[in-house]
């Protein structure tokens, strides 16, 4: 679903069905390219920079047998690609998600939704994003004075988040609440990776992930480029850049272990407040403990930032660098791309010759003949001669069972009908 009246508003996927029986003077165009069961899920394709990206509308059911089969409907029906699934899954995959009687997976539940994580590569937006802000729970009700809350609505990326490059911030706006739920609004950057600007004209290498940590990039690239005058020599130059920014590297390794302390006092200060909102749900307890929330993941990312940082130090000081051979390909390289001309000994530019013989050989008919005869053999005449109809194709599909076949991503009729010159002797 798009809103076409606010296009700065991105996408809005809404799957509250609730509000398909009241008023609530919104103004939406309803665009969906599929759907299933009652609006249990929706979803569209978008064109972007990095290619197609279907957003999927999840309204996952309170039953626990209807969500179970939704899970499997979805692992079975998804095509690849890039997907951004979001909206109300109805029950938390995390015990951090939940406090309270709601629903957690467990049991057969959780088993298909992990298949389903684990064949897309799903990862949450809210565990991975640069800033989170408002509550982190996305529903909350005090029932009989016991209070209930839980991160039912979530964002969800396909293969790992690699093609959304940077996931901005995840906004969860309790002001704003439809009904007992609170919307998610996930703010992502859609762009190739900044590696490519570094690799572009230097000789360095560095993993991506890396460089997306803030500041890295940056750091990096100005020790790169800051090369002493008069120093030509590709093997140089790389030595130089190499062993500074192995030292920015090590000072924002020594800066992320540093933030790291306390994350044990914290963890304590937080079950200490878990304990007191029970007895006391309060709006300033509440405040308090999203603030050690927000103190504890800043720990740990920077805990996570420092090992990855420590990884390629190692891998650096282990004496990983280009062979000799590539630097004097590297230097024939840049002798090509300096010559201006070629001429033969009498001093004749060769590219002249070759401009005034080429007519002269595409004009003549018998010898393109011959060309293309010499080209085309007997076996592959044969071959696109008894090319079968699209009718025996689709006839041949309809004998194929259809169900699955096995495998790690599993054969659908599709790929059979698309293969079919590749497979058919195995099938007939």
């Amino acid at each position: 679903m798009t809103k076409k009246e606010h296009p700065e508003a991105g996408i809005l996927a809404l799957q509250e069905l609730k509000a398909l029986e009241e008023n609530l003077h919104f103004n939406l165009s309803r665009i969906s390219e599929g759907g299933k069961g009652n609006g249990t899920v929706a979803w569209a394709k978008i064109e972007t920079q990095v290619g197609p990206v279907t957003v999927l509308s999840v309204y996952a059911p309170n039953i626990l047998a209807e969500r179970r089969s939704l899970w499997a409907w979805l692992s079975y029906h998804l095509e690849e690609g890039n997907w951004v699934m979001i909206g109300d899954f109805n029950s938390v995959e995390l015990p951090d998600d939940t406090y309270g009687p709601t629903a957690l997976m467990n049991g057969g539940e959780l088993q298909i939704w992990k298949a389903l994580a684990s064949e897309f590569q799903l990862i949450d937006a809210y565990m991975c994003a640069a800033f989170t802000e408002g509550p982190r729970f996305t529903r909350q009700v005090v029932s009989g004075g016991r209070l209930d809350q839980a991160r039912l609505d979530r964002c969800y990326l396909s293969n790992g988040g690699k093609w959304a490059h940077h996931i901005q911030k995840v906004h969860l706006d309790a002001r704003q609440a439809l009904s007992d739920h609170c919307p998610v609004i996930v703010s992502i950057t859609l762009e190739e990776p900044r590696v490519e600007q570094i690799r572009q004209g230097s000789y360095f290498k560095m993993d991506s992930e890396v460089l997306k940590l803030e500041g890295v990039f940056h750091a990096v690239q100005t020790a790169w480029e800051n090369n002493p005058k008069g120093v030509t020599d590709p093997q140089a130059k790389w030595s130089l850049g190499w062993s500074r920014v192995k030292g920015v590297l090590k000072a924002f390794k020594a800066d992320s272990r540093r933030r790291v302390d306390q994350v044990d006092e914290l963890k304590i200060e937080l079950a200490a407040l878990r304990r007191r909102l029970q007895d006391d749900p309060t709006a300033s307890l509440q405040e308090s403990l999203l603030n050690v929330e927000k103190k504890i993941r800043a720990r740990e990312f920077e805990d996570a930032k420092s090992w990855r940082l420590r990884s390629k130090i190692r891998w650096m000081e282990a004496g990983e660098a280009p062979s000799h051979y590539f630097f004097a390909q590297l230097k024939a390289k840049h002798a090509r791309e300096s010559m201006k001309t070629l001429k033969k000994t009498s001093g004749e530019d060769t590219q002249f010759k070759c401009m005034e013989a080429l007519p002269n050989d595409l004009s003549e008919r018998k010898e393109v003949l011959r060309l293309v005869d010499r080209k085309a053999t007997e076996v592959q005449n044969a071959t696109m001669i008894g090319l079968p109809s699209p009718e025996e194709i689709d006839e041949l599909d309809d004998d194929l069972p259809r169900d699955k076949a096995p495998g790690l991503d599993g054969v659908t009729n599709n790929m059979v009908k698309d293969c079919w010159l590749f497979i058919r002797k195995d099938c007939v």
